[in-house]
């Protein structure tokens, strides 16, 4: 991934990340805040619930002892005790309660308002409590929760009485609680319920329980359920709200850190684009920011780095010519130096031998002009190698075959070729290049000359091919092969493996392979000989590298 890519999800990363860890831990407290709101509604319904019931057992008993004062009642009271085999009746039951009964200190049913077909039936009643408190009570349409109550009338005579607990009790207490309620009957003493305590919060899940009233021993419970949220619809405002600032400061975040990156990225494509201009040698053209800043002082220097390395480079071009002709000049004066020598100990032999009338006189002058002729041709020789090496001038590309450039070279070593000194292969003639063919062809001659020279039964090959983009050319000998500070160093003028050589012919070679933006290699084979390898690209500046 890019920089800018980097860069780019790194300020999604730097967006998101913080909102959607804002609203999770929102929604987490949300949701647990608004759980404990509802556990403490529950608990407040509860305590509602508390009072309701509180005063209507209150009211409940209020009206029994009011009937326990009753004429009605406390004259039936008197009958019973009187004789208690006496047939009494309680009519009308007041409108307040559902069920009335006078009932002995052992539970037997006396007298009822409006259940004869309990009078003499033993009831059990907890005399022990004289509060109010929860059973099931029946009647024609059969068992129903009830809230009681046992008011002394006599020594052995009590009043029992209460109220059926129906729906509309049921719907009472909802209004009050706010909950959903439920009467259930008790169908065994270790019932589900029975293991509840009163008024106590269950935590079911979705929703919290509690016993409000009833118990195993009354057979019945008044069950109150109230519903717990996950706090979405508590806080879905609230979260909604967040969301959409989140939403809208991601959004622009991104915008802001697309804007900034792109203008960025702009900026560095420029700097990368200049830094492969470099690359390939243009230390002309300026490098221009698009903005002003940072990255516009940054161009500045890159620019200015620009000016000072085409600077170095034209010195550097200076001093390496500098440097070469100075080579070239000592190699000169000295390969001049060296025939001249020769030449004017010859002179000084032929005035000799003519001013002393010596009778050999014609030997020698023969012997002398031979030395100075060949030491002259010597001279010539190094002159025309200079002369080549001085006139080389940048190439000029053209298309050419393959073929085009190695057809001179049977014409040339036509007796080389024949005798087996010389072996010329040729891949891919008909494939075409972009080359100087003058320069390529005296490359060509020169490696040639070079590899037949290096000793006199030197054999020499030569193998010419391409590829989709480079020409390659292998030449191989079986001469002694190259000195070891020849494959060592650069090529120099003054280097030389033959005798008689100048070293003029393989630093010619190097040129043409470097304005050709190419690369020439020096080795030598394992078993014997020298061997050059040259790698030319297929068009002028694309160059491929050594394979």
């Amino acid at each position: 991934m890019s920089f800018t890519g980097r860069m780019r999800l790194s300020l999604l990363l730097v967006a998101l990340v913080p909102p959607l860890v804002a609203i999770g831990v929102m929604y987490l407290y949300t949701s647990h805040q608004v759980r404990q709101d509802e556990l403490a509604r529950a608990d407040r319904a509860i305590v509602k619930f508390r009072r309701f019931q509180s005063g209507e057992d209150q009211q409940l008993r209020a009206v029994l002892e009011q009937l326990a004062e009753n004429p009605v009642i406390r004259r039936a009271a008197l009958q019973l005790t009187a004789d208690p085999n006496r047939m009494t009746s309680l009519d009308p039951l007041p409108s307040s309660i559902d069920f009335l009964e006078l009932i002995d200190k052992v539970g037997r049913v006396r007298a009822s308002a409006n259940r004869p077909g309990l009078v003499g039936r033993q009831m059990t009643v907890p005399f022990g409590r004289f509060g109010v408190f929860s059973t099931v009570e029946y009647d024609l349409s059969g068992p129903h929760a009830a809230r009681a109550v046992i008011v002394e009338l006599t020594d052995n005579l009590f009043l029992y009485g209460g109220r059926f607990v129906g729906d509309d009790d049921r719907r009472a207490i909802e209004e009050i609680t706010d909950g959903d309620v439920r009467i259930v009957f008790a169908k065994s003493r270790d019932d589900t319920f029975g293991s509840m305590t009163p008024l106590a919060l269950y935590d079911r899940g979705e929703s919290v329980e509690s016993l409000l009233a009833g118990s195993n021993d009354a057979g019945y419970y008044i069950i109150a359920s109230f519903p717990l949220s996950s706090g979405e619809s508590g806080s879905s405002s609230l979260l909604t709200v967040i969301g959409l600032v989140s939403l809208f400061s991601v959004v622009g975040a991104l915008a802001i850190g697309w804007y900034l990156t792109g203008r960025a990225k702009r900026e560095i494509d420029n700097l990368i684009e200049a830094s492969e201009r470099v690359a390939r040698g243009d230390f002309i053209t300026p490098v221009m920011a698009y903005e002003e800043g940072e990255f516009a002082q940054l161009a500045d220097s890159f620019s200015e780095m620009m000016r000072n390395l085409r600077q170095a480079q034209r010195d550097l071009a200076t001093a390496e010519k500098i440097a070469a002709w100075e080579a070239v000049g000592r190699k000169i004066a000295h390969e001049v130096k060296n025939p001249l020598t020769p030449i004017s100990i010859s002179v000084d032999d032929l005035r000799r031998s003519y001013e002393d009338k010596l009778p050999n006189f014609d030997k020698t002058l023969a012997e002398t002009t031979s030395t100075i002729k060949s030491e002259l041709n010597r001279l010539t020789r190094l002159l025309d190698e200079f002369v080549a090496f001085a006139r080389m001038t940048p190439p000029k590309m053209s298309l050419v075959t393959v073929g085009e450039l190695v057809e001179p070279l049977h014409t040339l070593y036509r007796r080389d070729i024949d005798s087996g000194r010389l072996v010329v292969r040729v891949a891919s003639a008909s494939e075409a290049v972009m080359v100087d063919s003058d320069n390529v062809r005296q490359l060509l001659v020169n490696l040639i000359k070079n590899g037949l020279e290096a000793d006199s039964a030197s054999v020499v090959s030569i193998d010419i091919g391409c590829d989709e983009k480079s020409l390659g050319i292998t030449v191989n000998d079986s001469g002694p092969g190259f000195p070891d500070s020849m494959l060592s160093g650069d090529l120099e003028p003054r280097v030389s493996s033959k005798s008689g050589g100048f070293g003029l012919g393989l630093v010619i070679c190097q040129r043409i392979v470097f304005d050709h933006g190419g690369e020439m290699r020096l080795s030598n084979n394992k078993d014997a000989g020298a061997r050059i390898e040259v790698i030319l690209p297929r068009s002028h500046g694309e160059n491929t590298g050594y394979r």
